[in-house]
C-alpha cells in the first residue's frame, strides 16, 4: 500500500487575509475600512503553531479590483498593496516554515477580473488572447434590439437565475462569466 501524503492527515488552518488580523497602523481606505494584511498573519504565527496546525491555507492575496472578495484577480504576479509586498510574503513563508508549518496559497486560476490584461486583450482579439475566454455570438435580438444570450445557462453564483452570459459592446459578442 502506498505511503500516505502528509496532506491526508494534516490540520490545515484557512486564513482570509482581509479579515484575519488587523495590525495597528495597517492601511485603511473608505471602501474596505481597516483590514488585515500579511504582517498580521506573521504576527499570529506562534498562536497558530500552538493550535497544532500542519499548514496554513491563505485565501487570495494577489492584486484584485476589490470585487469578488479577492477572487477577481487583476495581476497574478503582484501582492495586493493593501496586504503588503512580495517581501512580506517571503517573510511570512520563512516565518511559518521555521515553525514547521507549510504554507498553501489559494491560486485563482479558473477565472480573472474583467480588468485583467488577458481579458482586455481578448476583447480586442489580440493574438493568443483572442480565445482565452469563452465568447459567443448573440442568438438574435429582442424586440428592443438588445442582443439575446446564446443559451439559457444561469450564472453559478447567482441564485436569482441571471444569465451566465454578459454582452461586450466592444467585441460585439457575449462572454461567459460563471461567477
Amino acid at each position: 500500500m502506498p505511503e500516505k501524503s502528509w496532506i491526508q492527515n494534516a490540520v490545515i488552518y484557512q486564513i482570509y487575509p482581509l479579515t484575519f488580523n488587523y495590525v495597528k497602523g495597517s492601511k485603511s481606505d473608505p471602501y474596505m475600512g481597516a483590514y488585515g494584511n500579511l504582517k498580521g498573519i506573521i504576527e499570529k504565527a506562534d498562536y497558530i503553531k500552538s493550535l497544532g496546525v500542519d499548514a496554513i491555507w491563505i485565501s487570495p492575496f494577489l492584486k484584485w479590483n476589490r470585487n469578488g472578495f479577492g477572487y477577481d484577480i487583476t495581476n497574478y504576479e503582484e501582492v495586493a498593496p493593501m496586504y503588503g509586498t512580495a517581501d512580506d510574503l517571503k517573510e511570512l513563508t520563512d516565518t511559518y516554515h521555521s515553525k514547521g508549518i507549510k504554507v498553501l496559497t489559494d491560486q485563482v486560476i479558473n477565472h480573472c477580473s474583467m480588468e485583467h490584461p488577458w481579458f482586455e486583450k481578448s476583447i480586442k482579439k489580440e493574438g493568443k488572447y483572442t480565445d482565452y475566454f469563452v465568447w459567443a455570438d448573440a442568438k438574435g435580438h429582442d424586440e428592443n434590439g438588445k442582443p439575446i444570450p446564446p443559451n439559457n445557462w444561469p450564472s453559478t453564483w447567482d441564485s436569482s437565475g441571471n444569465s451566465a452570459w454578459a454582452w461586450n459592446d466592444k467585441r460585439k459578442q457575449f462572454y461567459m462569466h460563471s461567477f
